[in-house]
């Protein structure tokens, strides 16, 4: 027969056995709840962002190369001339064979050779006086025209001349006003032709104007021709300019000429 003894030390028992299985925490496991509390933020606070963050590395751009410039074609004078076919600036005429009126032919007064083509003097085949017409080369766009031309002074060509001859060459300002009233025509891939020691020129030649080739453009004068020089005789100076130097330039006369009727082989 169980008694109230036995009873009680059965329960006592089975408490015992129910406390020794429940696993309490252990040192190490509050320390870490008590981490997780402190690195927690508190509740209703935003999360801390780094006040200056390193910026992420944009990726560099592909480098596009450069167009490679196309090199501008170099001619020989005597592939120029054969290419220019220019008409001539007075009708009916041809170039001159007098050598002292084509480029390289030498210019004492003023210590400097000539470089264009005088048409006058009666050796260009027809008559070229004062108002004597003077056309367009080839079709082309007028750069420069003197319709406000004043005439050098007589104390001005002393000047011009005096220093020409202490230089011992001409310089390029005092070779513009000796060549007088002028007209130029830029013909395109670096061709200009001048005409110079004009008496007038004709009615709406400006510059910006374009002009067709034989299309008038001036009349023949003796403008900017000092005394030692021409004297009296009206001439058309005419000279075809490539770039910054002329036809003809580095050549003896009779070479400049010919390379002057390869490239006035032109119809007006």
């Amino acid at each position: 027969m169980i008694s109230w003894r036995h009873v009680i030390w059965l329960g006592f028992l089975i408490l015992a056995l129910a406390l020794e299985s429940c696993s309490w925490p252990t040192e190490a496991s509050t320390n870490g709840f008590r981490q997780l509390e402190q690195d927690a933020p508190e509740r209703g606070s935003r999360p801390v962002r780094n006040p200056n963050p390193s910026p992420t590395p944009l990726p560099s751009p592909t480098a596009v190369p450069s167009p490679t410039p196309r090199p501008t074609p170099t001619l020989s004078p005597q592939a120029w001339a054969a290419r220019l076919r220019l008409a001539m600036p007075v009708v009916g005429a041809h170039v001159p064979e007098w050598l002292d009126l084509v480029p390289g032919a030498s210019r004492e007064y003023r210590s400097g050779v000539h470089e264009g083509v005088d048409f006058g003097f009666d050796a260009v085949g027809v008559t070229v006086r004062t108002g004597t017409r003077v056309v367009a080369a080839g079709d082309g766009v007028v750069v420069r025209a003197d319709s406000d031309y004043r005439e050098p002074s007589s104390k001005e060509m002393g000047e011009i001349l005096g220093r020409s001859q202490k230089l011992g060459n001409t310089t390029e300002a005092d070779l513009d006003r000796l060549r007088g009233r002028q007209v130029w025509i830029d013909h395109g891939e670096g061709v200009v032709t001048r005409y110079a020691h004009l008496n007038s020129m004709a009615p709406g030649i400006a510059p910006g104007v374009r002009v067709s080739r034989g299309q008038l453009i001036a009349y023949v004068g003796n403008s900017g021709v000092p005394a030692e020089g021409a004297g009296d005789e009206p001439h058309l100076h005419f000279e075809i300019r490539m770039g910054d130097g002329y036809l003809g330039q580095g050549f003896p006369p009779a070479k400049a000429r010919e390379l002057y009727v390869q490239a006035m082989s032109g119809r007006n």
